[in-house]
């Protein structure tokens, strides 16, 4: 079918003489992404391996001279439709005024190939673009649509003549799309039936307005493989010996407690940090107890997950993780069922010892024990110990269950490394965050299976009240693990983001990666010497024009980076969190917690995360008030929930930063609010200004009336 759609697009040409155009036209070639309207379904193929029938068939590029771009293609090639934030690409035959651009270009709602969750998109809305870019040298208009598309949803784009060419004219249609619109002289092909059908559905809701190009394209199965994935982990059986067997520890009885971090391999190196337990700020933890679970890995050697089409079944790999946990519990006597258990996901570089140490002392004052796990690439590496010394000089080492990998081969594991992939580099941080979310479902069967530390004979732990904080990285798997988990019923994503690119994009902190994986590219897409300039807009803001050479093809190879990135990206599990559950999973009391100059986690990538998870509770923290009183707090605001407290380990030792009191109150503040939303099951988030000393202004803390629209830098 699909040779006969393209045997006849082809021959369209044939009939352009008969259908002149005078002015400028909106170029119509669907077999030519450069041309478009773009996306379109005739750069797709049938393969009956994928759930949504068809699978992505770009043309490929010179290998030789583009070797990367190559790569991108073949990769894009194994998905089954295009991502669900689509950026199209409109071609015009000349100039185009920008400014006649406003309301002229819609996506508009086809329906949905399946009825597996309720969607966003109703059948026949219209929505509208935005971050609209116009590109002088190819006259091409690029832009994204306001908000996520649903998952194997069928879509077209229209273009209508409310776009003026520079002498003002209404631009006009290729007589190539007006062919193919037209069944005669040739029966129309499946596509262009499509095609006019489409067109014919909003035409008249646009006039007196007339549409003068379109396309037709399907959206991709962005969460069908962790579905069936995590449909599989009952299935994991228990290790018969655990790496770690369940002990606890008296948090009075501990003198030290070191952790002994393998930073390097061959010879394996280490640097010891001791956490500071005797700091006044850890207050109420009873004890610390240990053990392990085993977790399927489905990560290859380059902690790649490898491709598999979406029609078909995910099987269990014979690989297992054996994951170390430990957890926080209360000095407040137990609950008969066990305490209420606050699963806590740390961010990229930290460790399962950073940020949950920081968490849990508020949670235990408030009868929650903190559990955690390192994410996929952290803890430095699988040698690395927790070393702790009892008030009587008794020594006992565990194992840290550290999970870094030397993926550079330099010999070194940074606090990261095996988080981001190695090859295919494009996929970035894709399976870390689908990896580690499939372990937190584990963690979840665990805790069920009953999670015994006291010796008491039944579990310390209620397997009936398991709840959710993620900061910075962990809201981003704790999006993933959230939409997907049926057993946490609210969850807290403090500082999240999408999707990825927007991210390393926007981020003083992690612009580095971006420039590194756009220079490692051949050829290179650095425009600034070892830097680059994307030139890229944010949404709801004018259309401009691009002038700076070489940005187009940056956002192109974003626009690809985000697409390979879609399956585990937070954005796109965000829409299943309430607006549209996942078969068998239930509504999630959700609650966003962003700051204000954010320069980690960009306000704007925290804001499309929030937008696409249907504006849940969300509460913003003021740096920048904070800044403009004088309080004596850092610059970024990134690590608020952890009390401010940065904790950085090299070679050449470590550091763990208190920073002031007034920084610290501010923090609480925030970590009381989570502690007081999840004793009410997720149902009400309390003022956190409430819990601030009056010695501190007020106001702090808001509900933001609008979410941010720029980064604040």
């Amino acid at each position: 079918m699909m040779r006969a759609v393209l045997f006849a697009l082809t021959s369209l040409s044939l009939f352009a003489p008969l259908l002149p155009a005078s002015g400028v036209t909106v170029s119509w070639n669907p077999q030519d992404p450069t041309i478009g309207p773009y996306p379109t379904d005739a750069l797709t193929t049938p393969d009956s391996t994928q759930k949504n029938g068809i699978r992505i068939n770009l043309p490929m590029p010179d290998c030789t001279a583009a070797p990367s771009d190559c790569q991108d293609v073949q990769l894009i090639n194994q998905l089954d439709g295009f991502q669900t934030a689509p950026r199209i690409r409109v071609t015009f035959s000349g100039p185009i005024d920008v400014n006649s651009i406003h309301h002229a270009i819609y996506y508009v709602v086809l329906g949905n190939l399946t009825q597996e969750e309720h969607g966003v998109d109703a059948t026949g809305q219209m929505l509208y673009l935005t971050q609209m870019i116009y590109d002088p040298t190819t006259n091409s208009l690029y832009g994204k649509p306001d908000g996520n598309l649903d998952q194997h949803g069928r879509y077209a784009i229209v273009v209508t003549d409310v776009i003026r060419d520079m002498a003002g004219d209404p631009v006009e249609a290729d007589p190539a799309y007006s062919a193919c619109l037209n069944p005669d002289p040739l029966p129309q092909t499946s596509y262009c039936l499509e095609l006019s059908q489409a067109v014919g559905s909003v035409a008249a809701r646009l006039a007196p307005a007339n549409i003068v190009g379109a396309s037709v394209f399907t959206t991709m199965n962005v969460t069908t493989w962790m579905e069936k994935a995590y449909a599989q982990l009952p299935n994991v059986g228990r290790p018969p010996t655990p790496v770690q067997p369940p002990s606890l520890i008296q948090f009075a009885n501990i003198a030290s407690l070191v952790l002994h971090d393998q930073i390097a391999v061959n010879p394996a190196q280490f640097v010891d940090v001791t956490l500071p337990i005797n700091n006044p700020l850890i207050q109420g933890i009873g004890a610390i107890g240990f053990g392990s679970f085993a977790s399927p890995n489905f990560l290859n050697d380059q902690q790649v997950i490898p491709s598999t089409p979406t029609g078909q079944d995910v099987t269990l790999p014979s690989a297992i993780n054996l994951i170390s946990f430990h957890v926080f519990l209360p000095s407040t006597p137990e609950p008969p069922a066990g305490y209420p258990v606050v699963i806590f996901g740390h961010g990229l570089g930290d460790s399962q010892w950073g940020g949950p140490t920081a968490m849990a002392p508020t949670l235990a004052q408030a009868g929650f024990a903190t559990i955690a796990i390192n994410a996929v690439g952290h803890g430095f590496g699988p040698q690395s110990q927790v070393i702790i010394t009892d008030t009587s000089g008794k020594v006992t080492t565990l194992t840290a269950g550290g999970r870094g990998v030397d993926l550079n081969g330099d010999g070194q594991i940074a606090p990261d490394e095996g988080c981001q992939a190695a090859n295919p580099a494009q996929v970035a941080l894709r399976d870390c965050l689908r990896q580690t979310a499939l372990d937190l479902g584990e963690l979840v069967r665990t805790i069920q299976g009953g999670v015994s530390l006291t010796g008491v004979g039944h579990p310390d732990l209620d397997a009936t009240k398991i709840y959710y904080v993620g900061q910075s990285l962990g809201s981003l798997y704790g999006t993933i693990f959230s939409a997907l988990e049926p057993a946490v019923p609210a969850s807290v994503l403090n500082v999240g983001g999408g999707s990825v690119e927007d991210i390393v994009r926007w981020s003083q902190s992690y612009h580095y990666l971006a420039a590194a994986l756009l220079g490692a590219r051949t050829p290179s897409l650095l425009n600034e010497g070892t830097d680059f300039n994307d030139n890229y807009v944010f949404p709801y803001q004018p259309a401009f024009v691009n002038e700076v050479p070489g940005a187009i093809a940056i956002q192109n190879a974003f626009e690809l980076y985000e697409w390979l990135q879609s399956p585990g990206d937070s954005v796109n599990y965000a829409p299943h969190l309430s607006a549209s559950t996942l078969p068998g999973v239930p509504y999630k009391n959700i609650l966003f917690q962003l700051a204000r100059l954010d320069t980690t986690m960009p306000n704007m990538a925290t804001t499309r995360l929030i937008k696409a998870a249907d504006h849940p509770t969300t509460w913003e923290y003021r740096h920048d008030i904070a800044l403009a009183d004088g309080l004596p707090v850092p610059q970024d605001p990134h690590s608020f929930l952890a009390l401010f407290i940065s904790f950085f380990v090299a070679s050449s030792g470590y550091t763990v930063d208190i920073p002031s009191p007034d920084a610290i109150e501010i923090g609480r503040a925030a970590q009381q609010q989570v502690a007081g939303f999840f004793a009410s099951g997720g149902l009400t988030a309390p003022d956190p200004n409430t819990f601030l000393p009056t010695s501190l202004p007020q106001g702090l803390f808001e509900i933001p009336a609008h979410l941010p629209e720029d980064n604040g830098y």
